[in-house]
């Protein structure tokens, strides 16, 4: 059986004192409160398209030269603000680019941004699209999703209407966003989640209109159309939150959590050409953050998950592990302080990449930065985690992508969002994310 993952260097785990956050199956409301040092960018009601101008450079200049793949661990260039301001994004990756999307202020108010960041040039903004009816700034506290597949691109973000917005583009140096609805009553608390499935695409989200919250999912065309009602993937007698889709997985597989008081437990979905499969508990994982987080990765046959759970005496952790069996958790982030964490991950060769969130000091609003780890195709951490932050030695919730043997990772930090390019030990093999 697992328990939170503890203060120390080995993560042994042992039952937290008090289970400060982990509010269990009877969720929090539809509009949540605020958690402290998140929500820079206030969600908002998505417009209709603005057709974006010619690509504004962000980054002038050459961009910083990609770092020779280290031994061990990751190396990463000097870091490259994109946006002025603290933002939610995502990041993907392909064609030797890397395309982050997010939610951030412009000139008009709330707009969606578009961003390209090449390899060898400066980034520029490739595309906005107008939001409007903005919600106060702490009530968005989770990214939007972005995933790049065969030259085919879509992002889903959930609007102040609770509704998942999506818009399909094709990756240029000049795009267009025009979003339509794909379903209703998205939590903005957590991430939507998309995976390719053949012509088209998965979709997923958290609902929390009531008690307990639950997962949804449904089927998009190749436009980003949804086909089909919403399947509700909630197992009986329980909650669902957090989904994601496991990188590398295909066909793909969805994973969450059903968060509890307690003995918290994940659960598995297969995404099948009729639909879904019904949710098979994949193991417990302890006690789980609130609001929790996941990034989930097929290595080989195996599933692994990685979230953000409760440790020793309440302190908030990042662990890992492995969807079957009952091994111990492995601390990608030991548990040391308190408050809100994230935690990203993409695929990079035979094994992948972890971003997550660590707290420089105990304190719940404690700066944090952000650690990179490799796992290799059996899991285990390769290394000491590189550590990734702004110029003023912040940065928080990290997204990460994989491009033509480079990897990038997104953060915040006080001034605004940034991106830093670098490569990892097995990047050389990777594939394209």
């Amino acid at each position: 059986m697992l328990v939170g993952l503890g203060c120390g260097d080995d993560g042994a785990g042992g039952e937290a004192s008090s289970p400060a956050g982990a509010e269990g199956a009877s969720a929090a409301s539809e509009e949540p409160e605020a958690v402290t040092g998140e929500g820079d960018e206030a969600p908002a009601e998505v417009s209709e398209e603005r057709a974006p101008a010619a690509p504004v450079a962000v980054a002038r200049g050459d961009a910083p030269a990609l770092p020779d793949a280290p031994e061990a661990g990751c190396a990463f260039a000097a870091p490259t603000r994109l946006l002025p301001r603290p933002a939610w994004v995502d990041v993907a990756g392909a064609d030797g680019a890397f395309w982050v999307a997010g939610t951030t202020a412009g000139d008009d108010g709330e707009e969606a941004v578009l961003v390209r960041v090449p390899l060898d040039g400066a980034a520029q903004v490739s595309a906005r699209a107008s939001l409007e009816e903005a919600v106060p700034a702490d009530r968005r506290r989770a990214a939007p999703a972005l995933t790049i597949h065969d030259g085919r691109a879509i992002l889903a973000l959930v609007d102040a209407s609770h509704r998942v917005r999506v818009a399909r583009f094709e990756p240029g140096p000049s795009a267009a966003l025009a979003f339509a609805t794909a379903a209703e009553g998205a939590s903005l608390r957590f991430s939507p989640a998309l995976a390719p499935a053949g012509d088209g695409w998965v979709l997923a989200w958290t609902d929390e209109r009531g008690t307990p919250m639950r997962v949804r999912a449904a089927r998009l065309d190749a436009s980003g159309a949804r086909r089909g009602e919403p399947t509700d993937l909630t197992p009986a007698g329980g909650g669902a939150a957090a989904p994601a889709f496991a990188r590398g997985a295909e066909p793909p597989v969805l994973v969450f959590v059903d968060p509890r008081q307690g003995m918290s437990v994940a659960h598995r979905v297969a995404v099948t050409d009729a639909g879904f499969s019904g949710p098979a508990v994949a193991r417990p994982v302890g006690l789980v953050a609130e609001p929790p987080e996941t990034a989930a990765v097929r290595l080989g046959a195996t599933d692994w998950l990685g979230y953000t759970a409760v440790g020793n005496v309440a302190t908030t952790a990042v662990g890992l592990v492995r969807l079957e069996g009952t091994s111990d958790p492995v601390p990608l982030v030991a548990g040391t302080g308190y408050g809100v964490l994230h935690v990203d991950a993409t695929r990079l060769g035979d094994g992948a990449v972890f971003a997550a969130d660590a707290p420089t000091d105990s304190p719940p609003d404690a700066p944090r930065e952000l650690h990179v780890r490799v796992v290799d195709a059996d899991g285990t951490p390769l290394g000491e985690a590189t550590v990734a932050s702004g110029p003023d030695r912040a940065a928080s919730r990290g997204r990460v992508a994989v491009a033509s043997g480079a990897v990038a990772t997104t953060f915040v930090s006080t001034d605004g969002t940034y991106v830093a390019l670098g490569r990892c030990a097995s990047g050389e093999q990777s594939a394209e994310e």
